[in-house]
């Protein structure tokens, strides 16, 4: 019944819409005739006007004229018979009315409709002529229309026009009733009978037919669709039942417990029953809300999941307890929406928990277990880390993060090759699937680099682990940075190869000195002998030369195995920089441009400035030679002050230190060289272009000022030298300052006079070349000399007649008597007695003792003359400054 109402419904609906659109343009149709009408009705009024007024203008004009008003008048009245004129008059040229006619009045209301019908023009005026004897204007005829009266016959038409729309409009209408309810509303209503006769539920099936005369238009094909339709949805009905029923039993099968819950948390039905436990609960659990059935603190709990899931629409996941006779039971519940469809919002979920009690248990244990092997292996401070057989890592410990620069977390599932470089790894991953394949443990050395950038001396220690099958499942390895232990060997190593050059130096000093000593002091003799520039003169100046490089080489030689504090004052490394390479830019060729970079800032250390003088000259000579096979290139040298332990080498400690830098272009240094770079005569020059000790005597001054020395280079790069120096605090510097001012009243040199005394100078040396030398020498600067060749001899003529001496020269190597003991006894005999100690070479003895001992002067073999006679000529006047005698030395 409902349908079939729907079906009349329709008719009527179509039948109302086709009256308002028939009726609608209907009347759009009448009114354009109307107004065209109107159009039409308003120029032929304008034309009947026109040609009344041109018809009487003459018979006006002569009453006009002849000023005749019974003329006049009989004029108007024609007027007023020709149409619909409210009113005329008539006047001459002067505006003189002679005659005048009015109609009767219409209402205000007839008047504004017919204004708003018409236009507003409805006054005519006409001008009146006469042509003999010659044409002139005798007046003026005006005529008003009577508007009303014309709209009032218009409107008339009009109703007439509207009236026959209507009629023809409802006749339509009637039709199209008709037409709907046969073709449309009564088929239609057919064919929802046979759909009620023929529902889903109904086993007998007796289709949809299409309504008589209907079979091949759109109602056919409708009721063709709507049948197949309903089979579909049999079918799809049928399937749902198997569905629900297998469904059903899966359910039922499960070990779970399904709640479906509504937006307002009340569990709506329970989908599983089980017993014990689960059974209980299942049966109070329909219509009540979660917090009746489960403990009362896991409402909250599970209310925000419920809400989120019905909001969202996405699966939701909690744990929630239910309390059974022994023990809390803990659940994890999957939520998911049900009941939405489109756009419609879900109204309930689907809960499905179960029961994990023994899985939280267990993996509580195995969190614990795991926790103690992470406690275990972090505490560990061997790197160690772990892998599964196919090179992925699973973890490791602290140490082995810190090795790497990333966490546990960020390791595993790496290989090795997304954490060393690929020729590492290559070397890594075979000695892996090696042990993947044989089982086993590996040990092996190898080079590994950590996150600081450094490269570690390492033993890798690797074993496998397997299955409960047998199988091989992955690997352990564990670090022993063994770079320490490397660096100490390297350094023994050194420090051996350091005192055999010294021991080596030592033995050969002493003796070499003195024969050194000989050959400049008698080559320096002779030069007086000869006229300078001569060939003779020439020769003996390429001895002399030859002789103080040999000085030189025995004095860096000794640098190895006597390190000491002489020498050493508090200084700015930025002045000896600067000095050094302002003459290094007059040596060096133009080809090697020099950068450098050094604060403009008072920085202090305690060292020697001509040793570290001579380390930056020997550093940047090396560049220079370097730099030649490239024909030049790019020399930088750097000064800072660096406090930071990250970048300092080993074995320097904390603190604040001078960092010098000195930066080539050059060649580079091959990597088998590097470790043998600063050993003693190792040189990769040509023959003739250096001695090997360059950079050995650099090693030795920095290790002797406290400092450490590293290098970098690479092959076709070039090469950067870093010299460390340890920078000088308030307190050493204060202590330095009065070692410095005793250093300089000790060493200030003092000219020689003229008309220098000639003094008396015991001379003693078991050379007999080194003491004629060193005798002649004295003799030519005006002293008086006493030779001897034997100590023992010297002191029985000094003990005899110590008045008959003003100073002694001794050597201090000399069979029977030591110099220092012959010193010592003419010190017991008369104190502060000027002594100056000579020596190549002495292990036991150096300045620093010879001072505490009361010598006056310590001096170091080979001497040149000059140095001899300025050194005696300082100790005379000194020993005559400071009074020793009340006489100056005789004369």
């Amino acid at each position: 019944m409902a349908l079939g109402a729907m079906s009349k419904g329709l008719s009527r609906q179509l039948s109302i819409q086709a009256f308002i659109i028939a009726f609608a343009l209907g009347l759009f149709a009448s009114s354009l005739q109307i107004v065209f009408d109107l159009q039409q009705e308003q120029r032929s009024m304008d034309r009947t006007v026109n040609q009344i007024l041109n018809i009487v203008s003459h018979s006006a004009a002569q009453a006009t004229y002849q000023l005749d008003e019974r003329m006049a008048k009989e004029v108007l009245d024609s007027l007023f018979a020709f149409g619909p004129i409210r009113w005329a008059s008539l006047r001459d040229d002067f505006g003189h009315q002679l005659a005048k006619r009015t109609s009767l009045h219409e209402t205000q209301i007839t008047r504004s409709l017919a204004l708003w019908l018409f236009d507003e023009k409805s006054t005519y005026r006409k001008a009146l002529y006469i042509y003999h004897p010659k044409e002139q204007v005798v007046g003026e005829l005006t005529v008003e229309l009577d508007i009303p009266r014309m709209a009032s016959d218009f409107i008339s038409r009009a109703l007439v026009t509207l009236l026959d729309t209507l009629a023809r409009t409802i006749g339509l209408t009637l039709v199209l009733m008709l037409l709907f309810h046969s073709r449309l509303a009564k088929p239609l209503r057919m064919m929802i009978e046979d759909l009620d006769r023929t529902g889903p539920n109904h086993e007998a099936r007796s289709g949809i037919h299409p309504p008589i005369g209907h079979e091949q238009d759109e109602l056919g094909e409708l009721a063709a669709h709507m049948d197949s339709m309903l089979i579909q949805y049999r079918q799809v009905l049928g399937r749902s039942r198997q569905d629900e029923a297998r469904l059903r039993a899966v359910v039922n099968a499960l070990p779970d417990l399904v709640f479906l819950v509504n937006q307002d948390v009340r569990c709506m039905e329970i989908l599983t029953t089980h017993e014990g436990l689960l059974r209980n609960y299942a049966l109070q659990a329909p219509g009540k809300t979660l917090e009746a059935v489960f403990v009362h603190d896991q409402q909250p709990l599970l209310a925000n999941p419920i809400a989120l899931t019905l909001q969202t629409g996405r699966l939701q996941t909690v744990e929630f307890s239910l309390m059974g006779v022994d023990k809390e039971h803990t659940f994890e519940a999957r939520l998911t929406p049900f009941g939405h469809s489109g756009e419609k919002a879900p109204t309930s979920v689907v809960m499905v928990a179960r029961d994990i009690s023994t899985q939280r248990e267990a993996l509580a244990q195995l969190k614990d277990q795991i926790q103690f092997q992470h406690v275990l292996l972090d505490n560990i401070p061997t790197p160690v880390f772990y892998k599964d057989a196919i090179g992925h890592y699973l973890g490791c410990n602290k140490a082995f993060e810190d090795v790497l620069g990333m966490t546990r977390n960020e390791l595993v599932g790496k290989t090795v090759f997304d954490i060393v470089t690929s020729d590492m790894a290559r070397h890594y991953d075979k000695t892996d699937q090696s042990l993947f394949v044989s089982g086993g443990t590996q040990s092996y050395e190898t080079v590994l680099v950590y996150a600081d950038g450094l490269r570690h001396d390492i033993i890798l220690n690797k074993g496998a682990f397997y299955n409960n099958k047998g199988e091989v499942a992955g690997l352990v390895g564990v670090i022993q940075d063994i770079s320490d232990r490397k660096r100490m060997e390297s350094q023994l190593r050194q420090a051996r190869k350091m005192e055999a050059v010294g021991t080596l130096a030592g033995g050969i000093a002493h003796d070499f000195n003195n024969i050194l000593s000989a050959i400049l002091g008698f080559t320096e003799l002779t030069f007086s002998q000869v006229p300078e520039g001569s060939r003779a003169w020439r020769n003996l100046r390429q001895v002399y030369d030859a002789g103080t490089r040999a000085r030189d080489l025995v004095k860096r030689l000794l640098d190895f195995s006597r390190p000491s504090d002489e020498g050493m004052i508090p200084m700015d490394p930025t002045t000896v920089v600067r000095e050094a390479l302002t003459l290094l830019r007059a040596t060096l060729p133009s080809s090697i441009r020099i950068e450098t970079d050094v604060p403009d800032m008072e920085i202090l250390v305690r060292a020697d400035p001509t040793q570290m003088q001579q380390v930056l000259m020997n550093l940047c000579t090396n560049a220079a030679r370097a730099m030649r096979k490239n024909q030049g290139g790019t020399l930088a040298v750097s000064l800072h002050v660096i406090d930071h332990a990250d970048a300092l080498p080993e074995p320097l400690t904390e603190g604040s230190y001078v960092h010098l830098s000195v930066q080539d272009t050059g060649c580079g240094i091959p990597a088998h060289h590097l470790e043998h770079i600063f050993d003693p005569f190792f040189t990769t020059s040509k023959l003739g272009e250096g001695t090997g000790l360059g950079l050995s005597v650099v090693h030795g001054i920095v290790n002797k000022h406290g400092g450490a020395v590293t290098v970098e280079s690479t092959e076709e790069v070039g090469s950067t030298f870093h010299v460390f120096l340890p920078t000088l605090d308030s307190r050493g510097l204060e202590l330095d300052n009065k070692r410095e001012e005793k250093s300089i009243l000790e060493s200030r040199r003092v000219e020689i006079p003229q008309g220098i005394p000639e003094a008396s100078i015991m001379l003693v040396d078991d050379e007999p070349d080194v003491l004629e030398a060193a005798q002649l020498q004295l003799k030519r600067a005006g002293f008086e000399v006493h030779p001897y060749l034997d100590p023992q001899e010297a002191w029985s003529h000094f003990q005899a007649q110590p008045d008959a001496y003003d100073l002694v020269i001794t050597d201090h190597n000399m069979p029977g008597m030591v110099g220092s003991q012959l010193a010592k006894q003419i010190l017991s005999v008369v104190p502060q007695f000027p002594v100056v100690l000579c020596t190549g070479y002495s292990e036991e003895l150096d300045a620093d003792k010879a001072k505490a001992m009361g010598i006056s002067s310590y001096l170091m073999k080979p001497l040149l003359g000059r140095e001899l006679v300025e050194e005696a000529t300082r100790l005379l006047l000194d020993d005559h400054i400071q009074g020793r005698s009340e006489e100056p030395p005789k004369q």
